[in-house]
């Protein structure tokens, strides 16, 4: 974040973590405190950001990435968990089967799907037939297509809009989505973005 900042540089992430690790050792060792200090840069970084959840996000590990983005899309087939299946069925219970795990997936509803419909992800990147692992350049394709329109819709914000629009996403849970920015794009600008996206 930092070095962005100096450079003036938007950032654009790309998650598939468990998350952290939730272990006594961990947590005397101050993973909580990189969390913090990770979520602490990105809420105060100027410039726009974005985050794709491309694989799975959980837990800590999700945050410290990408939880204060502006703009957050998953694949389709991505997942987003509070708590990491296994890691939740070892609490619920001493040994858990595969049927326990399996059970509590599907009862956390991680799907960008549900996600979507409640307003915790701004739009779902469709994968191509086969999925993402076996389609990685098609897919590959598809982020950057969507990369380019969100430049297209978020690149001429100035640094303090994108701070008060942050500061609002942040503490009203409610996502800004594409065309609800009380502002159309720009056209005939960017012309490069726009080829590129005609390709």
């Amino acid at each position: 974040v930092a070095y962005a900042q100096r450079l003036k540089y938007q950032i654009t992430t790309f998650v598939n973590t468990f998350g952290a690790r939730p272990k006594i050792e961990d947590e005397l060792t101050a993973q909580f405190r990189g969390i913090a200090h990770s979520l602490k840069a990105q809420l105060d970084f100027p410039y726009f950001t974005s985050g794709y959840l491309i694989g799975i996000g959980g837990s800590g590990g999700h945050l410290a990435l990408d939880f204060t983005t502006d703009y957050a899309a998953m694949l389709d087939g991505a997942q987003e968990f509070v708590a990491e299946p296994r890691s939740a069925a070892a609490i619920l219970h001493k040994n858990p089967t595969p049927a326990d795990i399996q059970r509590i997936a599907e009862g956390m509803r991680p799907t960008a799907q549900f996600l979507e419909e409640r307003g915790l992800v701004d739009r779902i990147v469709r994968e191509p037939k086969g999925g993402a692992q076996e389609r990685p350049l098609l897919t590959a394709l598809a982020l950057r297509e969507d990369i380019i329109k969100v430049e297209l819709e978020f690149g001429d914000l100035t640094p303090e809009e994108i701070l008060a629009r942050r500061i609002h996403r942040v503490e009203s849970s409610e996502p800004i989505l594409i065309g609800h920015l009380n502002r159309k794009p720009a056209q005939g600008r960017r012309p490069l973005l726009r080829k590129l996206l005609r390709r």
